[in-house]
């Protein structure tokens, strides 16, 4: 039933809640709709990027969303039941591989081989309770294994879900401490927050 009428209210709650949203000053977070409209133009403006790396699939609207922007997608999620309910509906799309486990292991495995251009979007830090072994922030394990796999040059480009949130509570980093993590690891990058989202990208145009 969700693929049926996803498509058809898509455009509808998209208008309501992106004026609302504008309407009352863009606070934050923005409205999923927003950042799915920025996927979009980051895919379209970086044609290199050929490939999307999500951690947290939650409901796959992203994933279903970019399904035409790349021309390879993967998508990790831990919960073993969000993680079928997106097998089913997306089981049409040959070109999206949904993967289950924590994502800085699974990384590791989507990551084995060498990757074309990437826009990873880094989304899987909070589950209520904590994730086991990872907390409730894995962003520090999965860059990392990022810099370890992938090549700096590549151009590739990262985004962290949920900005808001990186102060020092709980198991998330700082934004400081992020940003720190990245230019040790990549020194080309820069790191900057903007609409609630921080971006990792190469100062080298591609």
């Amino acid at each position: 039933m969700r693929n049926l009428l996803y498509p058809i209210g898509y455009p509808f709650r998209k208008r309501q809640l992106l004026a609302r949203w504008e309407a009352a000053g863009r606070p934050n977070p923005p409205p999923a709709y927003f950042k799915h409209d920025y996927l979009k133009q980051l895919a379209a403006e970086n044609p290199h990027l050929t490939t999307f790396v999500e951690t947290g699939t939650w409901k796959a609207d992203t994933l279903y969303q970019l399904r035409n922007s790349f021309q390879t997608l993967h998508s990790v999620e831990l919960d073993f039941d969000l993680f079928l309910a997106a097998k089913k509906r997306l089981s049409r799309f040959k070109h999206i591989r949904l993967w289950q486990g924590h994502s800085p292991e699974v990384l590791q495995l989507i990551l084995d081989k060498p990757s074309s251009p990437t826009l990873f979007w880094l989304d899987a830090h909070y589950m209520s309770g904590g994730v086991s072994g990872y907390g409730i922030c894995p962003i520090l394990a999965e860059l990392e294994v990022i810099f370890e796999q992938c090549h700096e040059e590549a151009g590739h480009l990262i985004l962290i879900d949920d900005a808001r949130n990186f102060i020092p509570a709980g198991d998330y980093p700082t934004l400081a401490e992020v940003e720190q993590f990245v230019t040790v690891h990549w020194p080309s990058y820069n790191v900057w927050v903007q609409d609630d989202m921080i971006h990792c990208r190469s100062q080298v145009k591609q």
